[in-house]
């Protein structure tokens, strides 16, 4: 037997706990063609299981790549806050200065 079965598949509650995000997000962005592998079977959607998965990773990748800075350091809020004021022009600095102290 090839391809999946229904029991490869979950509800949009599975999604929910797997991500955080809301019902509403969810069905929106599964109508959209933004979440792989789901599919509205009558008035229910439908996700395939391997696929959500490797979405959710692909997803985890791109938000470290997105972290990690040219010299492989990982920057957090407060770190990247402060280096931005330390670089830039006098406005951007002062807007960075601003920011960090509100």
């Amino acid at each position: 037997m090839t391809g999946s079965t229904y029991t490869d598949r979950a509800g949009v509650d599975y999604v929910i706990k797997k991500t955080g995000l809301s019902r509403r997000t969810v069905q929106s962005m599964a109508a959209r063609g933004l979440i792989p592998g789901a599919a509205k079977l009558g008035k229910l959607w439908t996700f395939d299981r391997s696929k959500l998965g490797k979405w959710i990773s692909d997803k985890e990748r791109e938000c470290l790549s997105r972290q990690i800075s040219s010299s492989g350091a990982v920057f957090s809020m407060p770190a990247f806050k402060l280096a931005a004021s330390k670089s830039g022009t006098p406005l951007r600095q002062r807007i960075a200065e601003r920011r960090s102290a509100g």
